[in-house]
Formats: C-alpha cells, sequence, structure tokens
C-alpha cells in the first residue's frame, strides 16, 4: 500500500520539473534525486487540524442556532388569580397548623358552617398551633370558602361573601330577592338573583343548603 503524502510534497515535486523544462534541462541526464522522506506522523497532524477546524465550526453554529431555541420556548405560565393564591396559603397554613398533632386531611373530610370553623379554629389555638391573627384568619377563610357549609335562606350578607365568595354587592343582591321573593327552594330559584356571576353561584353549589 502506497504511502500517503501531503500536499505540499507534491507541490515541490512540481515546482522542480517546470524548472527544468524551463532552462532546457529536461532532456539531459536526469539529477539524482533523493526521495522525499515520508514523515508517519503528517496525516494524523492534518487530522488533528481537521478535527479542530470542524470543532470550532460546530460551536459556532451552536451559539447561533440557541436564540432561535429560546424563541421557541413557550411563554410562562400567567398568575394565578387572588382568590386561588388565597387559597393555596390558606391550605398551607392548615397543614403547618395540624401536622404536628394530626392529618390535617381529618379536618376537612366534611363541610361545616361558619360558626362550626369558628370553634375548630379555637380549639386548634387552645391546643398549641402556632400562628398570628393574620395566619388564623387566613385559614378561617379558607375553610369556609372550600370547606365551608351555608344555609342560604338564613346566611347573612358577611356570611355569603366569605362562603360563596361574593362581592358585598352580589351578597346584598341576594338577601333583598329573599326578602322580596321568599326563602329559595332549591339551586334554581337562587340562580335566578339577577346579576349574580354564575360561576359563582356553581362553584359554591355543594356547600348551599336550602
Amino acid at each position: 500500500m502506497m504511502p500517503w503524502f501531503p500536499r505540499h510534497v507534491i507541490s515541490a515535486g512540481r515546482r522542480t520539473l517546470q524548472s527544468d523544462r524551463a532552462f532546457g534541462t529536461q532532456g539531459a541526464r536526469p539529477r539524482e534525486r533523493v526521495a522525499p522522506r515520508y514523515n508517519p506522523r503528517m496525516p494524523f497532524r492534518a487530522a488533528a487540524s481537521l478535527l479542530a477546524v470542524s470543532c470550532l465550526f460546530g460551536s459556532a453554529t451552536l451559539l447561533t442556532a440557541r436564540p432561535a431555541v429560546q424563541s421557541n420556548q413557550q411563554p410562562p405560565a400567567s398568575a394565578p388569580s387572588t382568590q386561588s393564591a388565597a387559597d393555596e396559603a390558606g391550605a398551607a397554613l392548615l397543614v403547618r397548623m395540624c401536622n404536628k398533632c394530626h392529618d390535617s386531611a381529618r379536618i376537612v373530610e366534611r363541610r361545616r358552617t361558619k360558626g362550626d370553623w369558628q370553634d375548630i379554629i379555637l380549639k386548634m389555638m387552645e391546643k398549641g398551633a402556632e400562628g398570628d391573627e393574620t395566619e388564623f384568619e387566613t385559614v378561617f377563610t379558607y375553610l369556609c370558602r372550600r370547606h365551608g357549609l351555608i344555609r342560604v335562606n338564613d346566611a347573612g350578607t358577611e356570611e355569603m361573601m366569605t362562603t360563596m365568595a361574593l362581592t358585598r354587592a352580589e351578597a346584598e343582591a341576594i338577601a333583598a330577592y329573599r326578602t322580596a321573593h321568599g326563602p329559595f327552594a332549591d339551586f334554581a330559584a337562587l340562580a335566578k338573583v339577577p346579576e349574580i356571576d354564575a360561576a359563582k353561584l356553581e362553584k359554591a353549589k355543594d356547600g348551599l343548603v336550602f
């Protein structure tokens, strides 16, 4: 198998032949030429140089393509609503306060009225639950809104606002409608109250008692 010769050796041979032709020495007795010495390391050096160039080119390609990848990323999800954030904070506080003594899931196994949850919070405080006034209020609001039970025909404006997550105007509208038309027979009758967000009523439906 013939050895691989670098290009500069072949080019040197061509330049020598052209020089002989120019000076008319081509037909003369050929001079004894020493065959080029083959350096076995030369092919590996060339291969190493080629590999280095390939790596640089690949790095440049990745750097150029990186902004395109970033631009295709999805935008961050929108921030949760204020009510959802408050519920998450209340749930986290409930776990922190209760899990030292028992599983917090036991407390929310069934729905309770506003008065019942007030009693539960007082018992928690008596048994050493740790928290300040704001934290206990956050837990109480969370329990009423997510695990509350409300008797619609007896509830006052404040209780409807807390348990059903209504605005004051919506709670007052329900109270005024109840006064004008009598007690609500069922959920369908409550849904007839004008200017009430139907989605709020549907969300609180499981905790309504008529």
